[in-house]
């Protein structure tokens, strides 16, 4: 036996979300934010004002950018920081390295290249 199709306006129905879900999930993403607090000296203060005129923006903006960047970079240091500490863990379980004369070799070779392409042909 074969089910009879669903009318086009309840096959629309379904697919599109509910109106009082949207609400709820708005509502989810504004709660997940909090409210920091900071205190600035007031040339500080002034600095981020002049600049926010400037640039046409929010002091609010330019304080979530700055810290925005700041956590961007520090992660990156931290993430460089681990790699170079279990290199160097590395070194110390194998001892394995290159020589000061391989690495000037090295540099010499990559010299080399560098100018053979530089030069016209």
């Amino acid at each position: 036996m074969r089910k009879a199709a669903l009318p086009a306006f309840i096959r629309q129905s379904r697919d599109q979300p509910k109106p009082g879900l949207q609400k709820l999930q708005l509502r989810a993403n504004i709660i997940a934010m909090t409210t920091t607090g900071i205190k600035l000296d007031e040339e500080t203060r002034k600095r981020l004002q002049d600049l926010a005129t400037a640039k046409d923006r929010s002091v609010h903006w330019l304080m979530k950018e700055a810290i925005g960047r700041y956590l961007a970079e520090e992660e990156r240091f931290e993430r460089e920081k681990a790699e170079d500490e279990a290199r160097y863990q590395r070194f110390l379980d194998t001892g394995a390295h290159h020589s000061n004369e391989e690495m000037h070799a090295w540099f010499d070779e990559l010299a080399t290249q560098a100018q053979q392409r530089a030069e016209p042909e």
